[in-house]
């Protein structure tokens, strides 16, 4: 079995070593390895001279990934190909031949798709396994399938289409939906962590994707039924309501923390009293954390037994 690996990259010699020793280090020996480069000014392209396994190497503009991962589909001779960009590697030596085991274990399928290891810009890497097939819709309301655990014949393209240029941030998201509907192809999960990912790329800067995946949902034969519309605004309804928990208890804490000292050392008995003012609850209360006023409370009704004792 042959597997194709696709690299695209504009300007990536800072990123671009990593992702190429990753492959070079394979131990499986049936791999090929295609990059398909934007015309970089900078030296990406001697970087990937120095790695005598690279199969194929084109540099040419292009109009962005997705473009150049189409090209890419273009060069390929693999049963499967997996797109592995940039900033992404395989996690370990034996990750290609982990997965060939596991794809002649359980033959036949068009896609295969497995864990995905990520690398925060802060804190420690972790493993994410995506939901199974059949669990695979609902999940993609609001999260995506790891293109970079993502193994497909490429004969699957001819049945869904390349990728879509009309996006320009979720083009594989599209793609995901895609297959997913159509019942003709194949799509199947295995074990393995196959990808390793770094958060920052084009697909992280939320702001601009989701409403770019917001579109292609709305688009998808997949959500065309009002079942599915009830169920794509539970899951976004529920989304909402977290954030806002999350939002108010960030904001709550950091209040607080701001604000400690200077309710502890500047207010006076004066202040205490002046909760109870009609006029000072109309025009002040709107902006002073609801904590802050408890704590104000406390402290004159323990001031009041104070007194009484």
């Amino acid at each position: 079995m042959k597997i194709s690996i696709v690299t695209v990259c504009f300007n990536a010699s800072a990123t671009i070593h990593a992702t190429l020793a990753s492959v070079a280090e394979q131990t499986y020996p049936h791999v090929e390895h295609v990059i398909v480069d934007g015309q970089s000014s900078d030296s990406t392209l001697e970087i990937v001279g120095r790695f005598p396994h690279v199969s194929k190497v084109i540099s040419e503009p292009d109009t962005g990934l997705y473009h150049a991962m189409n090209k890419g589909l273009s060069l390929i001779s693999g049963d499967y190909v997996l797109f592995l960009n940039a900033d992404d590697k395989f996690p370990t030596a034996s990750t290609i031949a982990q997965v060939v085991a596991e794809i002649e274990t359980n033959a036949g399928a068009d896609v295969y798709y497995g864990s995905l290891e990520v690398r925060p810009l802060a804190g420690n890497a972790y493993v994410f396994r995506p939901p199974p097939p059949e669990a695979a819709p609902e999940f993609m309301i609001l999260g995506c399938l790891p293109h970079q655990s993502t193994l497909a014949r490429p004969s699957v393209f001819e049945k869904t289409g390349r990728f879509d240029l009309q996006y320009r941030y979720h083009a594989e998201y599209d793609w995901f939906l895609k297959i997913l509907a159509n019942d003709a192809i194949d799509v199947r999960q295995l074990n393995a962590t196959i990808g390793s990912f770094q958060e920052g790329g084009a697909s992280s800067q939320l702001h601009k994707g989701q409403p770019e995946v917001f579109v292609i949902q709305d688009k998808s034969s997949l959500y065309r039924s009002p079942q599915w519309d009830k169920v794509r605004i539970a899951a976004l309804q529920n989304a909402l309501l977290r954030e806002r928990i999350e939002a108010a208890q960030l904001r709550n804490t950091l209040c607080r923390a701001a604000l400690q000292p200077w309710i502890s050392r500047v207010l006076s008995p004066l202040s205490l009293r002046a909760i109870h003012n009609p006029n000072w609850r109309a025009v002040v209360r709107p902006f002073v954390p609801d904590f802050a006023i408890k704590l104000l409370r406390h402290r004159r009704a323990n001031a009041g037994s104070s007194r009484r004792h």
